[in-house]
């Protein structure tokens, strides 16, 4: 199985998308005061938030590197 390539890049200063994935997944800043952090979403939906962007970054990525039924199971 070939190694995906992927990257991660700004569409805007509070919203990245990873490219190179089988699907859509975006980390989107959430400003909330004390709950403020990055929301990861995957294919138009809400998956977690994480309070700093490093977690959600990985998170993200370990979601983009497991299959849609892997996910479900």
């Amino acid at each position: 199985m070939a190694q995906q390539h992927l990257t991660w890049s700004f569409t805007t200063p509070l919203r990245m998308a990873l490219e190179g994935a089988d699907r859509s997944i975006t980390l989107q800043y959430k400003a909330a005061g004390v709950r403020s952090g990055w929301a990861v979403v995957v294919d138009g939906r809400p998956a977690a938030t994480y309070p700093d962007l490093c977690t959600a970054q990985d998170q993200a990525l370990r979601l983009a590197r497991q299959s849609p039924l892997q996910e479900a199971a």
